[in-house]
């Protein structure tokens, strides 16, 4: 949670700075800070995702940096395909669905 959290805080921070604020390129799986309302709506924030498609049970990443938001984090997709063990994947799974409750 402390990545989250300084993640959020540090864009805040350059926000906050309005005209002063830089140009910042940030590159992040932390999909539930826009999801929850972690940061806030600004015009100088814009967000986009590399797109993606469903092909049955494999996901497809069309490498295309579109506009917008992903609603679905594929890491654990990612970690079977690079050959972490099932047991490793399915535990990363059980942590993600606590801490979305």
């Amino acid at each position: 949670m402390d990545g989250v959290s300084l993640f959020c805080a540090i864009i805040r921070y350059w926000l906050d700075q309005r005209e002063h604020c830089p140009m910042i390129l940030s590159s992040t799986h932390f999909h539930s800070v826009i999801r929850r309302g972690f940061l806030p709506t600004s015009p100088l924030l814009q967000f986009q995702m590399m797109n993606t498609m469903m092909d049955g049970e494999e996901v497809v990443f069309l490498h295309q940096l579109v506009d917008g938001v992903t609603s679905k984090s594929h890491a654990s997709h990612v970690a079977t395909t690079a050959g972490l063990p099932p047991e490793i994947v399915q535990r990363s799974l059980q942590v993600s669905a606590g801490m979305q409750s």
